[in-house]
C-alpha cells in the first residue's frame, strides 16, 4: 500500500509569493462601488442644479421654455446616458404635478458630454445646461418643481455615490395676480 502525502504546509514565504504572485495575474480593470454616507459626515459633494438661468425664462399662453444649469463639482462625473452596458444612472428630470395636470414636458437639449471609455459613458464634468418645454404652459400662479435625480462618482477613486434627487423651484410668473 502506498502512503498518502499531505499537501506542503503553506509557510510564509510561500504565502507572500502566492500573494505576489496574484496580484501579477489578477485583472486590471477597475472596480466601481457605490460609497455609503458617512455618519455624521456631509456625506458626498452635492450637484448645484438649484437655478434656472436667468434670461432663459419665456412663457406665452401656449407653451414655456426654460433652461435648468447643473454643475458637477470639480474631481468627479455624473452621467449624460446609462453607460454601454445600461446600469449607469444619468440625469433626468421630472416636473412633480404638471403630467397629472396635463402638462407635457419636454426636454429640447441636453449636453452631449464626453466620453469616458474607462466607465464606458457619456460623462458630464463641470457645468452645463438642460433646455424645456412645458405644453401649455402652466398658470403664472403654479408653483413648478423641477426633480433632477442624479448619481455622481469620483474620478480619483471611482466611487459612486448613492442616487439623489434635488428639487429645483421654477418660478413660472408673479404669484397672486
Amino acid at each position: 500500500m502506498r502512503d498518502v502525502e499531505s499537501p506542503p504546509r503553506l509557510t510564509p514565504v510561500r504565502a507572500v509569493i502566492c500573494l505576489m504572485a496574484g496580484a501579477v495575474l489578477w485583472p486590471s480593470g477597475t472596480a466601481e462601488a457605490q460609497a455609503r454616507g458617512l455618519r455624521g459626515g456631509r456625506g458626498h459633494p452635492p450637484v448645484a442644479a438649484a437655478h434656472v438661468v436667468e434670461g432663459s425664462l419665456a412663457q406665452s399662453t401656449e407653451e414655456m421654455t426654460f433652461r435648468i444649469a447643473v454643475e458637477v463639482p470639480e474631481g468627479h462625473h455624473g452621467y449624460i446616458d446609462n453607460g454601454d452596458d445600461g446600469f449607469l444612472i444619468p440625469f433626468s428630470f421630472s416636473f412633480p404635478g404638471l403630467e397629472e395636470a396635463g402638462v407635457v414636458v419636454d426636454m429640447t437639449s441636453a449636453p452631449p458630454g464626453v466620453r469616458d471609455h474607462k466607465v464606458r459613458a457619456q460623462v458630464l464634468r463641470g457645468s452645463a445646461e438642460f433646455a424645456f418645454r412645458l405644453v401649455p404652459a402652466p398658470k403664472p400662479t403654479t408653483g413648478v418643481t423641477a426633480a433632477l435625480r442624479y448619481q455622481i462618482c469620483n474620478d480619483m477613486t471611482g466611487i459612486c455615490y448613492p442616487p439623489t434627487v434635488l428639487l429645483t423651484p421654477v418660478v413660472t410668473g408673479r404669484h397672486g395676480s
